[in-house]
This record gives C-alpha cells, structure tokens and sequence, in this order.
C-alpha cells in the first residue's frame, strides 16, 4: 500500500508531527521510497496483474514502463509531498529514465526545492545527488591492509564528488568492526572530504 504506514514504524499523526519538528529546526526530511518489489497480498495485483512482472511467492516487481502504473507510483510520490511535507526521496537507479523524469517533474512542481537521490554511484540529471560506497569499500581494504591509503584519492577524483553522499557503515548495519581501528581517522576523511558525510 503506497499509501499507508506500516503501524510498527508508527502513526500518520506521528510522522507529520515528526516533520513539522524536524523542519522547525532547519532538518530536512528524506525518505527511502522502494518502488518495488510489492507483496502479493497486495490489492494492486489483485486489482492490476499485468502492471507487475517476475511473480514468485511472495513478491512481485512493478513494471514501470507500463504508463498506467508509472502514473500510478507518481501520484503517491506526490501525495506525500503534499500531505506530509517531505522533503525529499532516495529511488533506486535502475528505474526506467522516462519514469524517473516524469516523477521529478511532478515532485518538483509539488515542492521547487524537493531532494532526490539515487541509491547508487550514477549520475544522472533526474538525481540530485547520488549514494557513493567508493569510501566505504577503499576504508574498508586500508583497514584490513589491503590496499595503500593512496587509493582514498580516488573517492573524490571525479566531476559528481561534490554531490556525493558518503558513508563509512552500511546504511543498513549498526556498527562495522572492519572500521573499528580506523574510525577516528575513516570520521574525519568523511567529515572533511569533498561530498556530504552520511
């Protein structure tokens, strides 16, 4: 449901109250918007079977080259924007262009300064910035003694550094002990190298 919210992260209440705060102290609010894949309890695919492709068990993939579920995942973007205020979204890379050019027109026209970013190191003129995990892996290898602490300078060496995000964890773990002896050091490059310190 593109619509609702998973009661186990909380309430519609919850979630503005949350942004309205966020935006009082000059915080912008961006959210993982993971177009796919789709439960098939979904009442989409019971409605509409053939907007999805590679069904197996449990899940299905939006096909969203088919306008009439592209259109679909847009206008729900955009109702976010509007009823909740968010400022912005990480999308996956690999959607198809015509459908991310035609999101970040509506998403912008919603909200001129709307954020989005892709989940990976791609440019492209539909993101405004993109997720990079060249640090991440050449801390990684200078850590363990894998590699010369020369090859950090390849993390900035190109056009999109400035518009890079960096990280020093996986997004999705709560500590990474590869890290640990070099986390004074791995914090500061993150902090004071070209691109924005996640």
């Amino acid at each position: 449901d593109y619509y609702g919210i998973n009661l186990a992260y909380g309430t519609r209440e919850g979630l503005k109250h949350l942004i309205e705060e966020a935006h009082v102290f000059g915080i912008k609010v961006i959210s993982d918007w993971p177009a796919q894949p789709v439960s098939v309890r979904s009442h989409l695919v019971r409605e509409h079977l053939e907007w999805f492709r590679e069904i197996n068990a449990s899940t299905v993939s939006v096909n969203l080259n088919q306008p009439e579920i592209s259109d679909y995942i847009t206008e729900c973007m955009v109702y976010w924007v509007k009823e909740y205020d968010l400022d912005g979204f990480r999308l996956k890379s690999d959607e198809p262009a015509q459908f991310l050019g035609a999101a970040r027109k509506a998403l912008l026209a919603q909200k001129p300064n709307f954020i989005i970013i892709s989940d990976q190191k791609i440019d492209h003129s539909n993101f405004d910035f993109i997720t990079s995990a060249d640090l991440y892996e050449n801390l990684k290898s200078v850590s363990k003694g894998e590699a010369d602490a020369s090859i950090l300078n390849q993390c900035f060496a190109n056009p999109t550094s400035g518009r890079q995000l960096n990280f020093i964890e996986e997004p999705q773990s709560k500590a990474n002990p590869a890290l640990e002896p070099a986390s004074l050091p791995a914090i500061v490059l993150l902090l004071s190298g070209e691109g924005i310190p996640l």
